[in-house]
């Protein structure tokens, strides 16, 4: 993405506009914008927006990430020249050229490839757990495949007898500070931005997937303020954008670093071949690398394995995994981000609009409600009808609420004329089988053989098997000219899930409990909480306080003992 904002300003492009600048100072300056846009972030609390990066966001994003290193450590496996390919789509092409050099492949770098990743494979495996009941310290196995690999380099003249590719000349010393371009500042902004946004997307994620893999926190702001100083700062060293390097991350993780003392160490070296040592590496082959690189992905790429599983237990959250993964293999790592984040947020509002609403029955001997169609023992409450929606109500799911609760009571047939009950007859609407779902049988569609003896209820799409014994119908008989009337006179709205409602969902909310008034059904409301209560009151709620519990039980001991003359009913209400 930096190399994109180089080439604008500093090729061909940018001569035909006459302003032409150094690739140099043009990277150098993208590293301040991107500072100063990270510290601003930070400064106004942007950071919040972190929370979208769920879990399997960032496992899918990280497991894509890894494909694109390991495909491009391929080419360096194989002693060939690495093509270099940008924008979306780059790792099908990138592949593409692989297989068309195949034929060209160093027999030798294969042969150093092969070896180098069976002894770490070997070590990682056999070796490292052993040692690990002994000591704390791992065997630097990646350091010695590296001086191995340079000294064999060295002793066998690989790159001049056999073609083996190697690092070649290292520069030593330090560049000297340079300011960035204060005039192109403003013209970098916008690519800029983008580029501050994705690379601390792409360093969070690292971050949280080490964090859930040893059991820590990573704070999201502290991570946006220590990224925007390092780019601030390194801005006036010759230096690119920072971002977390996914393989370098691994290998640091693998070889058994766990503080920032593991950061000094290896500032500290990279310091020591900067200023004296490099000319040593440069006869490394660069397939010994690439080796320490590809044996260091594994953890990453085994999150694949775990994918049937997630499918099996959420289909949504799988969605995002694979579209994720998806993305960033086939459009671009910045793409792919893009895409998870999108399918995050579409997942949320999905679950927000369509939260669990049930018809609930009484366990036997308790006070406890649970679902009529996932628990079999629990039992319907005569003449009480008890609905459970269990999330927040607003404006977005207000509709799926009135919806639901009048499928699973029978208000809409209830409102049809006769003609429309009898065309909508054959759906035989009733409460939810008795039934745990493991246990109910799903069943083709009726007929008219077993229409006699069984009645089906079709929920979510599907037929399930209710006996007339284990079922009470919600719909009554039909009375004169033609008129149906419900079988409960009492609705019981469970609200104890409902966190919070909103002015549009609460009036509709009331225009429900009107409906079902106007039928002859008693509502009250149970387990309602402050912010429901508050804005009950603010939309000016004609409910009075007989219709408002503190639970189900307590709405349903007050039906009872009203009917039956043995207390009052607001004994057991809300006094506000």
């Amino acid at each position: 993405m930096t190399g994109k904002v180089v080439v604008e300003y500093s090729g061909p492009a940018a001569a035909r506009t006459g302003a032409v600048y150094d690739p140099v100072l043009v990277a150098t300056t993208v590293t301040l914008a991107v500072g100063i846009i990270q510290l601003v972030l930070f400064s106004v609390r942007l950071t919040a927006l972190a929370v979208v990066l769920s879990e399997m966001l960032v496992q899918g994003f990280t497991t894509g990430a890894a494909v694109h290193v390991l495909l491009s450590q391929v080419p360096s496996l194989l002693g060939l020249e690495r093509p270099l390919f940008s924008g979306p789509g780059r790792l099908l092409k990138l592949t593409g050229a692989i297989i068309q050099k195949l034929a060209t492949a160093n027999t030798a770098s294969i042969v150093i490839s092969a070896t180098t990743i069976v002894i770490l494979v070997l070590n990682n495996e056999l070796v490292k757990p052993r040692l690990a009941k002994w000591t704390r310290v791992p065997f630097p196995i990646e350091l010695l495949v590296v001086l191995v690999g340079t000294l064999g380099s060295y002793l066998g003249d690989l790159s001049g007898r056999y073609e083996v590719q190697v690092i070649g000349n290292v520069t030593t010393g330090l560049p000297q500070p340079s300011s960035p371009s204060l005039v192109l500042l403003p013209r970098v902004l916008l690519d800029s931005a983008v580029i501050a946004v994705v690379t601390y997307s792409a360093g969070l994620s690292m971050a949280q997937l080490l964090a859930t893999k040893h059991g820590y926190t990573v704070d999201a702001s502290q991570e946006m303020l220590a990224q925007g100083v390092g780019n601030l700062f390194s801005a006036w060293f010759l230096c690119a954008p920072m971002a977390a390097s996914l393989s370098r991350s691994l290998i640091v993780d693998g070889t058994g670093g766990r503080t920032q003392a593991s950061g000094i160490i290896t500032a500290l070296l990279l310091l020591a071949v900067l200023l004296w040592l490099g000319p040593l590496f440069s006869l490394l082959p660069k397939c010994v690398l690439s080796a320490v690189i590809v044996v260091s992905l594994k953890g990453l790429l085994s999150q694949l394995v775990g994918l049937p599983a997630l499918w099996r237990s959420s289909r949504a959250d799988a969605l995002v995994w694979t579209g994720t993964l998806l993305a960033v293999v086939l459009i671009d790592i910045a793409a792919g981000l893009a895409v998870g984040v999108l399918l995050s947020l579409g997942v949320l509002l999905w679950r927000l609009q369509r939260p669990p609403a049930e018809l609930l029955g009484r366990l036997p001997g308790s006070q406890y409600y649970v679902s009529l169609e996932r628990y079999q023992a629990a039992e319907p409450v005569p003449e009480v009808c008890v609905f459970r929606f269990g999330g927040a109500l607003h404006f977005c799911n207000v509709d799926y609420f009135r919806r639901r609760l009048a499928t699973l009571t029978g208000l809409e047939r209830a409102r049809l004329s006769p003609t429309e009950r009898h065309v909508t007859s054959e759906h035989n609407w009733c409460r939810p089988a008795s039934g745990s779902r493991q246990d109910t049988e799903l069943l083709t569609p009726l007929t008219a053989d077993d229409s006699d003896t069984e009645d089906f209820c079709r929920v979510e799409r599907h037929c399930y098997r209710a006996p007339k014994e284990d079922r009470d119908a919600i719909i009554a008989e039909e009375g004169g000219e033609g008129s149906i009337q419900l079988k409960f006179s009492w609705l019981v709205l469970d609200m104890s899930r409902v966190s919070f409602t909103d002015s549009t969902s609460t009036r509709a909310l009331l225009a429900t409990v009107r409906d079902y008034q106007e039928l002859g059904v008693h509502c009250c409301l149970a387990g309602c909480t402050d912010a429901v209560l508050d804005m009950l009151h603010s939309c000016r709620s004609p409910l009075e306080e007989k219709q408002m519990y503190p639970t189900v039980q307590d709405a349903v001991s007050s039906i009872f003992t009203s009917e039956t003359g043995q207390g009052n009913a607001s004994e057991h209400c809300i006094e506000r």
